[in-house]
């Protein structure tokens, strides 16, 4: 920031003290979040395209962007609220996922998952069939929404609906003024930095498979008999290849 301002290192962490910040990486972190909100996808693909780099190094540079994503939850992830989100989808009545474009991805293997474990879990979209059983969502169920910048209004109304009616509200968003928090009884920040052209989904699924591995091995019992039957359907119907 510095070299791009013509100023010294000083100067720009002296200017994020005067906004407020005790560090500059706080006052870089809420800076990065508000790029990433605002930048449209065209301006993604020319920030893409104006690089010298080439394909490997474009690979390097989301490898080394990922590690450090995945550094940054292990070290700063909020544990009681991790735990809390198990708690809470291991007991819930019902289950309500939802996630779009790019986060539909991390919404279905979840609900790919917890389906294998339990019943009464929804994939939740406008055009789904399950949307209009949102409308039974209580204090009993749990709603897990996932979104990252640019945050759909779809997703944030869909989650602001079920923390209105009182449903146990999860979401993983990558900052705390994301527009999810606010409406997050258990909040999951993760960091995502901007990968050019699209979204990194790999921190995120990275909660997500911790998640359901946690939920599978508190369920193990339960749910035993349930995998064993689709393992038996999946034999007859040969689903998958014999080597």
């Amino acid at each position: 920031m510095a070299k791009f301002s013509g100023t010294s290192e000083s100067s720009v962490i002296r200017f994020a003290n005067v906004l407020g910040y005790d560090e500059y990486t706080a006052f870089q972190r809420d800076l990065q979040s508000f790029v990433k909100e605002k930048i449209t996808l065209s301006q993604r693909v020319h920030s893409l395209a104006s690089n010298e780099m080439n394909e490997i190094e474009t690979l390097n540079v989301v490898i080394d962007k990922s590690l450090n994503d995945i550094r940054w939850i292990k070290n700063n992830l909020d544990q009681e609220n991790y735990t809390k989100a198990i708690e809470l989808l291991s007991k819930a009545r019902r289950i309500y996922l939802i996630g779009s474009r790019s986060s539909f991805c991390v919404t279905y293997f979840l609900f790919i998952g917890l389906s294998w474990m339990r019943d009464d879990v929804f994939l939740i979209n406008h055009q789904g069939r399950d949307f209009d059983k949102l409308s039974q969502i209580n204090e009993k169920d749990v709603l897990f929404s996932v979104s990252l910048p640019r945050y759909l209004k779809s997703t944030i109304n869909l989650h602001k609906y079920g923390y209105s009616k009182g449903a146990n509200t999860i979401c993983i968003t990558d900052t705390y003024t994301s527009p999810l928090v606010k409406y997050s009884r258990v909040p999951l920040i993760i960091n995502c930095e901007i990968l050019s052209f699209s979204d990194n989904l790999i921190p995120v699924m990275c909660i997500a498979t911790g998640l359901l591995n946690s939920i599978a091995k508190i369920s193990a019992g339960k749910s035993e008999e349930k995998m064993k039957n689709f393992e038996a359907f999946w034999n007859k119907m040969e689903l998958y290849e014999n080597f």
